[in-house]
């Protein structure tokens, strides 16, 4: 039986553009729909290597410069329409620019937009044919509309050029298996699990060319291993369960199999609520969603992930971290819950709200002497202002973003 094998990117920006819970709804600050309805073959065309002198890090022209960070701003907090938007701005005032199009295509990438990336790509390197190197993610994207010949030459380009380019490799791992080189695939995912032995991801994924070439054993090996880094993974609870039956262990698969559906039922409700926060990165809603999911089914991992992506797109907000603290207290995730609490002591120094919530906090898990530094605060006994004198952030809501 073959398993899909999915790719999930682990990108770097190449290059950069310098680049109880209170019920949230939807404040999204998001452009017209249609910004997500445009082909990026409509982009406006340019000779081949008309920006061939340009240069990572140098800076642009005055005229898309507002434009620019526009789409740089929001390409930072994951706003993936607005900065869309913004970029289609900076292309049509200056056709072919590299950054710009190098950013498009990671965003259709991750939008799932593939033959977008493609396109955003292609045009790229006709630009600066040179970074090569930076454009791994072409090839995942010719790897996902099944281009897989494609795809095996520009990874194996880019590895010619730099050797190091892990995540390169495990895509040429993935796409060795689609053409059916199975001894090669299983190579290049040993060399990549060397170099990178933590990725439980791609472990899977070796573990699922290692059951298809029938080699269940090891296959076995691998899924428990990716099982023990993970534990909310589905995938490798799934490929014990089918290695433990091939092998004759029908009780033990049977309860491997048990494990694959309850986690996958929580992954599939993941994934979905994930797809929309892909063109609504701002509902909150959706994101206590997830925290909630998370808390549910023992994740303290996946509430932190949420929490800290709460805290980027709506800085300053006092209730996103307190929110957080609270359920990773409530998990008994002890050391969570402490770098929740520094986190909200260093970055609200002057919320009484927050220490106020501190030394609640403290005071109920015993620690004596955490509790006395934050009252000898609030008492305005330590050098820093009282915190009286300040109001709290997620009051000021008018002043940062997301109010």
């Amino acid at each position: 039986m073959m398993f899909l094998l999915n790719l999930l990117l682990a990108f770097t920006q190449l290059p950069t553009l310098e680049l109880a819970s209170t019920a949230v709804q939807e404040a999204p600050p998001t452009p017209e729909v249609d910004i997500l309805d445009r082909n990026a073959a409509d982009l406006p065309r340019v000779a081949a290597e008309t920006w061939a002198s340009w240069k990572p890090g140098e800076e642009p022209s005055i005229h898309v410069l507002g434009a620019l960070t526009h789409g740089n701003e929001a390409y930072g907090v994951n706003n993936y329409p607005v900065a869309l938007e913004g970029y289609w701005d900076v292309l049509e005032l200056s056709p072919g620019y590299p950054p710009v199009l190098h950013q498009m295509g990671v965003i259709y990438f991750r939008l799932h937009r593939y033959t977008d990336a493609i396109e955003c790509f292609e045009r790229f390197l006709l630009q600066v044919p040179n970074y090569l190197t930076a454009t791994r993610a072409l090839g995942h994207a010719l790897y996902s509309v099944g281009r897989y010949d494609h795809a095996r030459i520009h990874y194996e380009n880019i590895l010619r050029t730099d050797p190091a380019s892990h995540e390169t490799r495990r895509g040429l791992a993935l796409t060795y298996s689609k053409l059916g080189e199975t001894d090669l695939s299983i190579l290049a995912f040993e060399v990549y699990l060397e170099a990178v032995p933590t990725n439980t991801e791609a472990r899977t994924q070796f573990a699922e060319v290692l059951y298809d070439a029938e080699r269940i054993e090891d296959a076995l090996a691998q899924a428990r291993q990716a099982a023990a880094e993970d534990p909310f993974a589905p995938r490798p609870w799934f490929i014990t369960s089918r290695a433990l039956f091939d092998l004759g262990q029908d009780e033990n698969a049977e309860i491997a199999h048990a494990k694959f559906v309850a986690l996958n039922e929580v992954s599939a409700q993941v994934r979905a609520i994930e797809s929309q926060l892909l063109v609504q990165p701002r509902r909150f809603d959706l994101l206590l969603a997830l925290i909630t999911l998370h808390k549910d089914s023992g994740n303290a991992g996946g509430v932190r992930d949420i929490v800290s992506r709460l805290t980027t797109i709506d800085p300053g907000e006092l209730r996103w971290p307190k929110y957080g603290h609270l359920v990773l207290h409530e998990m008994g995730d002890a050391s969570g819950a402490l770098d929740a609490a520094r986190f909200l002591e260093e970055n609200y120094p002057t919320s009484r709200e927050a220490f106020e919530h501190l030394l609640e906090f403290y005071t109920e898990i015993e620690d004596v002497e955490s509790a006395q530094r934050i009252g000898a605060k609030l008492d305005g006994k330590q050098p820093g202002g009282t915190p009286e004198e300040t109001p709290d952030r997620d009051e000021a809501s008018d002043e940062h973003p997301g109010g």
